[in-house]
């Protein structure tokens, strides 16, 4: 039997949380737990660090589901906070198209772009994950808060693929 998504409550309705969504998480939890539960310090160390690369993937992500905690202002730019089941993201939209005061603390949004990984500031305990945006809707899907122009994505794209490369050459 294969689930495909996963339903929480909200306000009554269903939310659709995505089965890759679901997936990461649980992989974290379970990380955590195994760390826990680890008898040695070579065993605890292991876990950790099996937890830390699997929070600090680089990957794409669509219609990851979080409800916001905060609207604010960084030295990397504006920024939205959401949080679903354990673990906070740092949503950067990579564009200009978005009204950040139409956004409201505890509104529950969809959003999709790229995981890049733990904020310098956050721990495998408690995981803050930056996100490069590229689309933000509300869960019903009626209004879309952000969605990258065609222009502002090819820009992006050329951004990651010279950071991979850099990457690749620093490994």
């Amino acid at each position: 039997f294969l689930m495909t998504s996963l339903l929480i409550i909200s306000c009554g309705e269903p939310i659709d949380i995505s089965q890759e969504q679901t997936n990461f998480t649980d992989t974290w939890r379970d990380f955590t737990y195994k760390r826990d539960d680890a008898g040695t310090e070579a065993q605890k160390s292991h876990w950790y660090d099996q937890g830390n690369k699997h929070i600090n993937q680089k990957l794409p992500i669509k219609n990851w589901y979080g409800m916001v905690e905060e609207v604010g202002t960084a030295i990397d730019g504006k920024y939205i906070t959401v949080e679903y089941d354990g673990i906070k993201y740092y949503l950067y939209p990579k564009g200009e198209g978005i009204d950040y005061t139409s956004i409201n603390l505890y509104d529950e949004l969809f959003f999709s772009g790229r995981l890049n990984g733990n904020y310098f500031w956050d721990t495998f305990d408690s995981p803050g994950l930056y996100v490069d945006c590229t689309k933000i809707t509300s869960i019903d899907k009626s209004h879309s808060y952000f969605v990258i122009t065609e222009s502002e994505l090819d820009t992006y794209l050329e951004d990651v693929a010279k950071k991979e490369k850099m990457e690749i050459h620093l490994d």
